[in-house]
């Protein structure tokens, strides 16, 4: 193993588990490969059967999530039991505790370490939607000695440093790799247990989740209203670009600013812009930075009426948001599709296995041209 496949203290090792794959519109990464390819034989350490694998269905706790993940449970216990291979423990993540960020992966380690450490020799991490074959899964898992600290998953690499990663790795962004989520993704017990351990009484340098690597009937867009928040100086700048590309699509949208302007047209909300942000339509602070989010008419509701608000005019109103809705008990639902950053910032393999919402910034871009590679759909559809 060289050096450059050994972080902080383990093997790091990219492969796709074979045939593990997301089911994204049909779209799908080509041929498999191993970015790291050893030979090993076969140990009293090597994982025997199903019984030795935790299979984490990472749901959540909205019913389309978890009826999504239900499904994905069922699937695989009907295979496992078709197989005859042993039967996985499938664990649902938003079953595993009450905390809405085990989506996050981190906070639900130490949980998984305590409930089937002494039992399980691996723990594989899939997404609602990954299909997985357990026979492949299994033979892949054959290779690799139990006992030792193993990161398997679908190696992907920034081509270029990323904000969403804080910027690691600056130097050579592509000497750093980190798995797709939605290929699916390993780890051995002792990994975890360590990664357990440093999670609960180590110092982590950051705690915060911006990139962690659905489908249904579409709502008409009669039943969807875009508030756009801007402010005055980006009035000729950006507004432009809105009206030149996704525009047409809302039916029912207005502009929100710190100022009125008849040309766009905009309705003040009477709160200044600051430093962070500009005004936001619900609540009384600008957003931190450049966020998309969707609320239901009820949330927003709740919301208006239970006074939660900003304490002054700028603070983070993701943060306050957040803390507002979790007061309210109600559930944040993530979504990989709204970026936080460039498409520049990701990985082009992940982007072309989504079909992305939104990206962050107009910096160093065109966004029109970003609309048009990445937003723009050119495949007409009824709304009725």
């Amino acid at each position: 193993m060289s050096p450059h496949n050994v972080v902080n203290g383990y093997k790091l090792v990219a492969v796709l588990l074979l045939w593990l794959g997301s089911n994204a519109g049909g779209k799908n990464t080509g041929h498999a490969h191993e970015a790291e390819h050893q030979q090993h034989t076969t140990h009293s350490t090597a994982v025997s059967d199903l019984e030795e694998v935790v299979l984490v269905i990472q749901s959540q706790r909205s019913s389309y999530h978890a009826r999504r993940g239900g499904q994905r449970k069922v699937e695989v216990l009907q295979q496992a039991a078709e197989l005859r291979q042993g039967i996985p423990v499938v664990v649902l993540l938003h079953e595993l505790s009450g905390y809405e960020g085990d989506w996050s992966i981190l906070p639900a380690l130490p949980l998984l370490s305590a409930s089937y450490g002494q039992s399980a020799s691996w723990f594989v991490f899939i997404e609602e939607e990954t299909r997985v074959t357990l026979a492949a899964l299994l033979h892949v898992l054959h290779r690799y000695q139990a006992h030792e600290e193993w990161f398997l998953g679908k190696r992907l690499n920034d081509n270029e440093a990323s904000i969403i990663h804080h910027y690691a790795f600056s130097e050579d962004p592509s000497s750093f790799g980190y798995p797709d989520p939605a290929a699916g993704w390993a780890l051995s017990t002792p990994l975890l247990q360590r990664l357990a351990e440093r999670i609960q009484h180590g110092h982590l340098k950051s705690d915060f989740t911006i990139d962690l690597k659905h489908e249904g009937d579409p709502v008409s867009k009669k039943d969807i209203f875009v508030a756009v928040k801007t402010c005055q100086k980006f009035h000729s700048e950006r507004v432009p670009v809105v009206k030149a590309t996704w525009e047409k699509d809302a039916e029912l949208l207005e502009y929100y600013s710190d100022v009125t302007d008849a040309s766009i047209p905009t309705i003040s909300l009477g709160v200044p812009n600051t430093e962070r942000g500009f005004p936001y339509v619900v609540g009384t602070c600008p957003p931190y930075g450049d966020k998309k989010m969707v609320l239901s008419r009820v949330a927003v509701s709740r919301l208006v009426s239970s006074g939660c608000g900003c304490f002054s005019d700028d603070a983070p109103d993701d943060m306050v948001l957040g803390r507002c809705f979790t007061s309210l008990g109600i559930p944040i639902i993530h979504s990989p599709l709204f970026h936080q950053a460039r498409p520049d910032d990701y990985s082009e393999t992940l982007l072309s296995l989504q079909q992305a919402i939104s990206f962050h910034k107009h910096w160093n871009i065109d966004p029109v041209a970003v609309y048009k590679h990445w937003l723009q759909d050119t495949h007409a559809r009824d709304e009725l």
